[in-house]
């Protein structure tokens, strides 16, 4: 449990404040206050709550109320392997979660802040700065703090942020990390021209933005012109390029397969797909695939298949079911596994 917990309410109306109050005349360390917000911004919600916050506090989390940490001490954790050296706190973030806790998406995230984080900003997709103006997206020491975040949304949401995007752009024309958060919007939306345009204009002038994100627009132009124009080969060179840009990142290699895949070249779907495994790293905030997910292995499992190495197709498979148990993968694994009998028998 945390020293303190602080929320402010920004308008609910299903009884959330009502609950919050009774919670509070029972827990000293409960914190709550309610401010409604016109026009509404992510980052000065967020800066209200943060007023909320005892003076003495020296470790800052913050988090929704659709996240949980499961770790009964996970305080503890943190205050026990907290770096006074370093001012940020990095740890593992089950950002998309599946039925029965099948982990779909992970990626790094760095919440924990000291004081000097002090201050939210952009309207929406908020970030910290600190006090030198620096924002959170570049850091480059974090303490490592061995808890995860499980995120779980109440229902599958797909607001549509472009227009609050556009808006803290028009405040920060030169913000390339929100350039890239609108031709995400763009893109979620199926806005697939502007999406297009604006990735194409981060490729060709990525200011401020990190390998991993350059290649993201990459994955993104390839994605693109084969929705819109059926260019294998034009979509097969936006791949290369972000491979060539971000080779630790595995969303062009399993792009790149997935087409393959799809255009019955299983061989290259394979050989893609492996390299891919062999260079990757973690998820990133912006990538589109988890190298640490089912997805990989339904590839090489299935294209192994089709190409008649059947042990290595139930190999692979048996992986794939591993990660992700749905009746879906099971009954792939069980036809692979008849065959393999069926030919034994033959």
């Amino acid at each position: 449990m945390a020293d303190h917990v602080c929320i402010l309410d920004t308008g609910s109306t299903d009884g959330t404040w009502e609950k919050l109050q009774e919670q509070a005349s029972i827990r000293p360390n409960l914190i709550i206050a309610q401010q409604t917000i016109v026009p509404w911004r992510y980052d000065e919600a967020r800066n209200i709550s943060m007023t909320l916050i005892p003076k003495d506090t020296t470790i800052f989390f913050m988090a929704d109320l659709d996240e949980i940490i499961k770790e009964p001490n996970w305080c503890d954790v943190v205050k026990s392997c907290w770096d006074p050296l370093f001012d940020r706190g990095v740890y593992t973030y089950n950002r998309d979660v599946g039925p029965d806790d099948i982990v779909i998406r992970s990626i790094p995230e760095y919440r924990f802040h000291s004081r000097d984080w002090y201050k939210w900003v952009n309207i929406v997709h908020e970030a910290l700065i600190n006090h030198a103006g620096r924002k959170q997206f570049y850091i480059e020491t974090c303490t490592e703090i061995p808890i995860t975040v499980w995120h779980y949304p109440k229902e599958k949401k797909e607001n549509d942020y472009a227009d609050l995007c556009e808006d803290t752009l028009r405040e920060n024309p030169q913000d390339y990390v929100m350039r890239l958060q609108l031709a995400i919007e763009y893109e979620i939306h199926e806005r697939d021209g502007r999406a297009y345009e604006h990735y194409l204009n981060l490729l060709e002038d990525p200011g401020t933005l990190q390998d991993f994100e350059v290649a993201r627009c990459c994955c993104s132009l390839g994605k693109i012109t084969y929705k819109l124009d059926h260019d294998m080969q034009r979509a097969l060179n936006y791949y290369r390029e972000g491979r060539l840009i971000a080779p630790h990142v595995i969303d062009n290699y399993i792009a790149a397969a997935e087409l393959y895949y799809n255009n019955k070249e299983y061989q290259k779907a394979l050989d893609i797909t492996q390299a891919g495994l062999e260079n990757a790293q973690t998820a990133r905030w912006c990538t589109t695939y988890e190298p640490h997910s089912y997805f990989p292995y339904w590839i090489l499992g299935m294209s192994n298949y089709f190409l008649n190495n059947y042990i290595l197709a139930l190999g692979y498979m048996s992986i794939a079911l591993a990660k992700n148990p749905s009746e879906d993968i099971k009954s792939l694994y069980d036809n692979i596994l008849a065959e393999i009998i069926k030919k034994e028998k033959d």
